[in-house]
C-alpha cells in the first residue's frame, strides 16, 4: 500500500517508524505492532518472527505501508503485548524470535544507530552491554544464516563488515575510556573475599601461606 503525507513518504525497513507518523498524523488509521512469519516450508529445525508494523484503516483492512524490494508475502500476526509493551520488546531495534524443534525461544536484535550525544547520556553499564553486543555480530550478511528476506528487513547495525559497525564500536569505546572502571564480577568477587579476611583478622599473606 502506498502512502504519502505531503512530502513525506515511508522509508524501507522503518517499519515501526513509519506506521507511527501515518497514525500520529491520521488518528482514524491505528498501529497494529506484530510479526512476520517464516517457517521456511519446513526445511529448517525452527521457525522465526521478525517485529513489523502496519496500519490498521478505518475500514478495518490492514495496510503494509512500508516500502520493500521483497516480492514474497508473508504471514504478519498481530502482537499481543500493548503498544507500550511491545515498544519495550523491540527498543533497542528489529527484534527476531525462532522458535527451534525443541520448544526453546531464540532471540536476537539488531543495534540501534545512536548519536554520541545519545551514547554519552548512557549509564557505563548500558554502554558495556552495547560494547558486547556489538562484539557479537556476525561477521558480514554473505556468512549469516538468515536468508535474503530477512536480511532486507533489517535495520541497524547488525554486521561487522558494515562501516556503522566500525564507526559505533570506536565510538563506545572512546566514551568508555572517559568512564571510571566498573570492576568484573570476578573482580568484585575477589575484592568481596579480601573484606572478609581483613574482618577476621587476617591478611591475604596468611591465607596464602594457608593454602600451601
Amino acid at each position: 500500500m502506498e502512502v504519502t503525507i505531503g512530502d513525506w513518504r515511508p522509508e524501507p525497513k522503518a517499519c515501526h517508524a513509519n506506521v507511527t507518523t501515518v497514525c500520529q498524523s491520521q488518528p482514524d488509521y491505528k498501529p497494529v505492532r506484530g510479526w512476520l512469519y517464516f517457517d521456511f516450508a519446513g526445511a529448517l529445525t525452527h521457525v522465526k518472527f521478525l517485529a513489523h508494523s502496519a496500519v490498521r484503516a478505518p475500514n478495518g483492512e490492514l495496510w503494509d505501508i512500508t516500502p520493500t524490494s521483497v516480492k514474497t508475502r508473508y504471514p504478519f500476526i498481530a502482537a499481543a503485548e500493548s503498544e507500550d509493551e511491545y515498544a519495550k520488546l523491540v527498543e533497542p531495534g528489529v527484534i527476531e524470535l525462532g522458535i527451534g524443534n525443541d520448544g526453546r525461544r531464540m532471540r536476537r536484535r539488531s543495534i540501534e544507530i545512536m548519536s554520541p550525544a545519545q551514547l554519552e547520556a548512557m549509564p557505563t553499564r548500558s554502554l558495556l552491554g552495547r560494547l558486547q553486543r556489538l562484539r557479537e555480530c556476525e561477521d558480514s550478511a554473505d556468512r549469516s544464516d538468515l536468508d535474503s528476506v530477512e536480511i532486507a528487513a533489517l535495520k541497524g547495525i547488525n554486521f561487522k563488515a558494515d562501516p556503522l559497525w566500525s564507526e559505533a564500536y570506536d565510538l563506545v569505546k572512546t566514551i568508555l575510556n572517559t568512564r571510571e572502571h566498573v570492576p568484573r564480577p570476578r573482580d568484585r568477587r575477589k575484592k568481596g573475599a579480601l573484606r572478609s579476611r581483613r574482618r577476621k583478622g587476617s591478611s591475604p599473606t596468611r591465607s596464602r601461606d594457608l593454602r600451601r
